[in-house]
């Protein structure tokens, strides 16, 4: 039989795992897309001048 404490503590671990891969995921593409929005903003601007 399956000791539900080790289970418990491999379930919260493989939460907290997942949860921080999305947490970098996320973070990452919202990097990438103020980046480039910041790049489209500035190419805007030189093309007015």
């Amino acid at each position: 039989m399956c000791d539900t404490t080790a289970l418990e503590a491999l379930l919260t671990q493989f939460l907290a795992f997942d949860a921080s891969i999305f947490e970098i995921i996320i973070g990452g593409s919202l990097v990438a897309y103020a980046l480039g929005h910041g790049a489209g903003a500035i190419i805007a601007i030189i093309r007015r001048t």
